[in-house]
């Protein structure tokens, strides 16, 4: 469904959705979500930033098959891409405070031990540039996955 141009579709699982329900969703919640995946996500949303769930549906939007708000038994990450063995964790300026560096150096020693790569992405390259930090994360997975198969 086109609306001025517009394609009217979730962000997420990429259904059609009516013209009231696509604005009225982007309104409500500033995602343009159908009512499924809006029930499917809601409770993960408030887990993640802001900058963890726009990386989210960028690389949904590219054919990623990700996962969000993703628990590996010890811990959750952020984004997860089982099907590479690869953990996104999207960071915030605490995370350059001693303490919290160590507390993440373990989660990234522990997805190691267990054959996933955590990448981490600061906040500021999502703010500044979404675009180009979703495509350089996907030549990575696509780089990944062609190794892989």
């Amino acid at each position: 469904m086109q609306y001025l141009g517009l394609a009217l579709c979730c962000r997420h699982c990429f259904s059609e959705m009516p013209a009231g329900a696509f604005f009225e969703s982007d309104r409500l919640f500033g995602y343009r979500l159908c009512a499924s995946c809006y029930s499917l996500l809601k409770e993960k949303v408030h887990f993640v930033s802001e900058q963890a769930f726009a990386l989210y549906l960028a690389l949904k939007e590219n054919g990623i098959s990700a996962e969000l708000e993703k628990s590996d038994g010890f811990k959750k990450v952020d984004i997860a891409v089982d099907e590479v063995n690869l953990h996104i964790e999207v960071d915030g300026q605490h995370h350059h405070i001693y303490e919290q560096a160590l507390t993440d150096l373990k989660r990234t020693i522990y997805s190691l031990q267990n054959e996933f790569i955590t990448i981490r992405i600061p906040n500021a390259l999502i703010d500044q540039n979404l675009s180009q930090t979703r495509d350089e994360l996907s030549g990575i997975i696509r780089f990944r996955q062609r190794k892989a198969g």
